[in-house]
């Protein structure tokens, strides 16, 4: 079981979690605000009409206070002016009526009158001697009371209506007369008319009237206010100790505010504000605007914050992406610097090992006169240099296909030679270690496919040859080869390779496919490796689409299968056969050979003369187009011309050669010999217009094949 991907799951749960809380919070406290708006709005909206009557019930208040202030200003100020009411004081009668005129106007009382004990008035109306002893209020004020009487015709008559005041004045503390102002109602309409609330949407009446039910004063005297009076007076409200209160009327939808007055307890007058339902709507409407305005702002509000707030967290995870970013590349970075430090270490070492035999070697041979000797220890440096020329061949390889530049060249090939050709290969060391070998087919035959041959021919060698290294000798090796889905275009095939041989151990199962990777063993010390065969082996098989398995067990051996799918080959895509081989014998052949190296220049002359050539030298692609431009046509046989040289390289010299006007300008055969090794660059030397690329280091047996191969299709052409 994975344990890494078990502990990736909590973690990850615990990151998404993490992120959505950070993601609830903000969001929920965003909500709750806009809720509280909206709550206060519509709690607003449910308490606007209980505020509307709480206000219109203190409005009302404060002008019935505004009117029993009044009266009582005007009854302190009859009570101040008894003093100078007093005939005994000498005041004559002018001074007297001077003074209470001057009290008329002072106070707004319509008339102001003095009587004596007897109710006998000094001043009525413009008369005197005028008996007023049956008024009520006179007995009041004479018994030393505050005295208030309203006096009417008997109906609702503003003009010929009035509110008496009346006083009594005392000299040497005992009752000497009474002193009354008459104020008309009028006037005290025309004090609740100021007092009415006139605005539009809030427009009241206010008007007063006693228990009795009878209208003293109004506002708006036109109104007609007996529904609510009738209604008020035969209720529980006409005898309500309540100073204060509501009353709503559904006959007239009238909402009726009502206060009795503190200051007129005599006559039990109670002041009432009128205010319609129409009128409350407009108020609640404009309530209603109010708090629609008010929601409006708050989705305004919490969209502006929740934008504002998704804005923050886009920047802030882009900007955690952007770091994990930077980090990860960091990461990265420092990954690569160590697998390149890694590598430069491991090639260091596996370089300088066979590097250390061959100049051992070297050192051993200088002196020694043994030609036994002699022949063991080339043998030994052979050995050495070809195990560096497989490690150098590899690390081309792996970093080709690491950069991604290794590609596949599909031709068609007969699946039944390459096998022939692998198993050719290793039977020497079969033989010696007595091993044997079997191959097997199941459901297939080995027949022609269109695939890359040389790189299926790598991957099924390195298998092949790594199941022969580590199996013990009179061990065994199968290759089988097993049809596992065929249809008129491709066939898929398992190919397996076993072995009864060392095995491997599970630790380094893991890591068996990782570059340079090797595992220590019996027989690992007698067969020098780079450890990129397998990793190289892998990527190939994936690159061509295909996957691999490997199963081993410690000294019991390893099976490695390949699935790999191949386009099959109709019968009129078969392979050609070459025509007959056209050889030629290379001695006396003359050949001009381009190479800025001189180490070089003498291996290959050293070959070739020992071949019975005759060759000419050139250090650079321009001496070479001189000497083969002084030679006559048809002198050289063959060119072999080296890619990296100064002045001019061998491609642009081998182009300059195909484009001179000489008849034998294209048909000498040029032939590359280059460290360059990848695809790209056989490809550029053909496209030079060179007929083989050969690698450096190069190969006397493959040299001269190459040579007499073109030499004599070049002969045979002359003929």
């Amino acid at each position: 079981m994975n344990t890494d991907k078990c502990n990736e799951t909590p973690k990850c749960f615990k990151s998404i979690c993490n992120r959505m809380i950070s993601y609830a919070i903000p969001l929920v406290l965003v909500l709750a605000l806009f809720l509280t708006i909206l709550f206060t709005g519509f709690s607003r909206m449910k308490n606007s009409r209980q505020s509307i009557e709480e206000v219109s019930l203190s409005n009302l208040c404060l002008n019935a206070e505004i009117v029993e202030e009044r009266f009582s200003n005007m009854y302190r100020s009859l009570k101040a002016a008894t003093a100078v009411m007093v005939f005994e004081n000498g005041f004559t009668k002018e001074q007297m009526l001077e003074e209470m005129n001057a009290l008329r106007e002072a106070c707004g009382f319509d008339f102001v009158v003095r009587t004596d004990t007897n109710g006998i008035a000094f001043n009525y109306l413009g008369a005197e001697n005028i008996d007023l002893s049956k008024r009520g209020y006179i007995h009041e004020a004479l018994d030393g009371k505050f005295a208030m009487e309203y006096i009417n015709s008997g109906e609702y008559d503003t003009q010929n209506a009035y509110v008496v005041l009346a006083v009594p004045i005392y000299k040497n503390n005992e009752i000497v007369g009474v002193l009354h102002g008459s104020y008309t109602i009028s006037s005290i309409e025309g004090m609740l008319d100021s007092l009415a609330d006139k605005d539009r949407n809030s427009s009241t009446e206010t008007f007063i009237f006693d228990s009795t039910g009878m209208m003293i004063a109004s506002s708006n005297p036109s109104s007609n206010n007996e529904l609510f009076i009738q209604a008020f007076t035969s209720s529980d409200h006409g005898e309500s100790a309540d100073v204060t209160g509501c009353f709503k009327s559904d006959e007239d939808n009238q909402y009726y505010y009502y206060r009795y007055m503190k200051e007129f307890a005599q006559c039990n007058w109670i002041m009432v504000t009128k205010q319609s339902q129409a009128s409350i709507e407009r108020q609640l409407k404009t309530v209603r605007y109010f708090n629609i305005l008010l929601a409006f702002a708050a989705v305004c509000i919490t969209g502006a914050l929740i934008s504002y707030f998704m804005r923050s967290k886009r920047l802030e995870l882009r900007q955690k992406q952007e770091s994990a970013q930077l980090e990860s590349a960091l990461c990265e970075a420092k990954k690569a610097n160590a697998a390149k430090s890694d590598f430069l270490s491991r090639m260091s070492h596996d370089m300088r090992t066979p590097m250390n035999g061959i100049i051992g070697m070297l050192h051993l041979s200088e002196n020694e006169t043994d030609l036994s000797i002699l022949r063991e220890n080339m043998s030994n440096m052979r050995f050495s240099a070809d195990l560096l020329l497989s490690l150098i061949n590899d690390t081309l390889d792996m970093s080709r296909i690491e950069a991604g530049r290794m590609t596949l060249n599909n031709v068609v090939f007969n699946t039944d030679e390459m096998v022939r050709g692998m198993v050719a290969s290793l039977t020497p060391t079969m033989d010696k270690k007595h091993i044997q070998f079997s191959l097997k087919t199941v459901g297939v035959e080995l027949l022609p496919i269109r695939a890359d041959r040389i790189r299926l021919t790598q991957v099924f060698s390195n298998l092949l040859s790594n199941a022969v290294k580590f199996t013990r000798d009179g061990g065994h090796v199968e290759l089988i080869v097993e049809c596992m889905k065929r249809d008129e275009k491709y066939i898929t095939d398992k190919i397996t390779v076993r072995d009864d041989g060392v095995g491997m151990t599970p630790d380094f199962l893991a890591h068996m496919f990782e570059p340079f990777a090797q595992e220590h063993n019996e027989l690992s010390d007698l067969y020098a490796g780079t450890g990129l065969g397998l990793p190289i082996v892998k990527r190939i098989v994936e690159l061509m689409g295909g996957h691999i398995e490997v199963k081993s067990e410690l000294n019991a051996g390893t099976e490695i299968s390949v699935w790999l799918t191949f386009e099959r080959v109709k019968a009129k895509d078969t392979i050609v056969k070459n025509d007959r081989q056209c050889t030629a014998s290379l001695s006396g052949r003359r050949i001009l050979l381009c190479e800025d190296q001189h180490l070089n220049r003498i291996i290959v002359v050293k070959l070739l003369e020992n071949a019975g050539c005759t060759v000419d030298c050139a250090e650079d692609g321009r001496q070479g187009i001189d000497q083969f431009c002084k030679s006559s046509p048809g002198y050289y046989d063959a060119i072999l011309m080296d890619i990296m040289m100064p002045n001019m390289d061998g491609l642009e010299a081998t182009r300059t050669i195909r484009t001179l006007e000489r008849p034998d300008a294209q048909a000498v055969p040029i032939i590359a010999m280059s460290a360059n090794t990848f695809e790209e660059d056989r490809q550029n030397s053909k496209n030079a217009g060179m007929n083989e690329h050969l690698s450096k280091p190069v190969e006397p047996d493959k040299l001269f094949a190459t040579l007499e191969k073109l030499i004599g299709h070049v002969d045979t052409w002359r003929e």
